[in-house]
């Protein structure tokens, strides 16, 4: 059956190759994760999309190559998607290929790469972190885990562009959200 629904990744319609890449990804199909693969350089964005969601959590080490040669590839969508596809594999040694898209002309690219870098390797992530805090896309700016060494840095960073209007306001939020925590403790231990 799996054989019969990868026949229709080649359907000239773009609907009925979306409807395959959701069958196969729905009964995580892997014999066929190459042709997979291929349709995230599809001319349409719905089947890049499910082609994406497809191969997730079907791509292994594997296929890591056949997706790195993606990272290169002229639509940001598909080098976007190759970033996230690298890093659902989980191997650190795939952060090397995605740290050129740190320095891509697209937003969507760029925040991929954070997120990748974050998972695969925060050291580097750590080196690239002050560059990132100045990225002028500020889905870029607030991606990816942070490490741990630059945690700092980020509150820094941060407190710099708080006002004091905002400070007061974080401050406020903060102890009522204390109070409602502490109020319902109380709660809690008067039903117990």
């Amino acid at each position: 059956q799996a054989d019969a629904v990868a026949g229709f990744l080649a359907d000239e319609h773009p609907a009925t190759r979306a409807a395959a890449l959701e069958l196969l990804a729905k009964f995580k199909v892997q014999g066929h994760i190459d042709r997979i693969l291929a349709l995230l350089k599809d001319a349409d964005p719905d089947v890049r999309r499910r082609a994406e969601a497809a191969a997730n959590g079907l791509a292994t080490f594997k296929e890591a190559q056949l997706i790195e040669a993606l990272l290169k590839h002229e639509l940001p969508d598909t080098r976007a998607s190759a970033a996230r596809l690298l890093t659902g594999i989980g191997d650190p040694n795939l952060a090397d290929p995605i740290a050129p898209l740190l320095r891509d002309s697209d937003a969507r690219v760029r925040r991929a790469a954070v997120l990748a870098e974050g998972k695969l390797s925060p050291k580097k992530f750590a080196q690239e972190f002050d560059r990132l805090l100045k990225d002028e896309d500020e889905g870029v700016r607030a991606a990816g885990p942070l490490p741990e060494d630059a945690l700092g840095q980020r509150e820094d960073a941060l407190s710099l562009h708080l006002t004091r209007d905002d400070e007061r306001r974080v401050v406020r939020h903060v102890v009522e959200v204390a109070d409602r925590a502490h109020l319902f403790r109380c709660h809690v231990c008067q039903h117990a």
